[in-house]
């Protein structure tokens, strides 16, 4: 009777241990497979770094907001459609006593388009901001 016992406990204790190697088996096939990933992402990270072309998150909504503002002018007509400097861009307007009447009614109406184009980019501030 006690060798049956014995053999019990023994079987037992054998199929606790192996149920405990398979879980730390699974926890060290998880770890490896977080690490790999970790390394494969900062790998890349070096590679855009360096290219050139590594950007963090705050610096690529910078990016897209500025463009989505670029966009909005050009729709507005205040830009043409090629991509132009903002160096180049000139930032005065010209005198209305200065302009003809074509000109003036062009200006007139770069101003609505720029105040519409400010209210929209106030709104999307306001929703950012919520």
């Amino acid at each position: 009777e006690e060798e049956r016992i014995r053999k019990l406990q023994e079987e037992e204790d054998r199929k606790f241990r192996e149920a405990e190697e398979r879980k730390a088996a699974e926890i060290k096939a998880i770890e490896d497979e977080k690490e790999r990933k970790r390394k494969a992402k900062q790998n890349k990270i070096e590679a855009q770094k360096a290219s050139g072309t590594y950007m963090t998150k705050t610096e690529k909504e910078k990016h897209k907001k500025a463009q989505m503002r670029l966009e909005a002018m050009k729709a507005a007509g205040m830009l043409p459609n090629s991509t132009v400097p903002t160096a180049t861009v000139p930032t005065a307007t010209p005198s209305l006593s200065q302009s003809t009447p074509d000109e003036t009614k062009e200006i007139e109406e770069n101003k609505e388009k720029k105040g519409e184009i400010e209210k929209k980019i106030d709104k999307e501030r306001e929703r950012e901001r919520e």
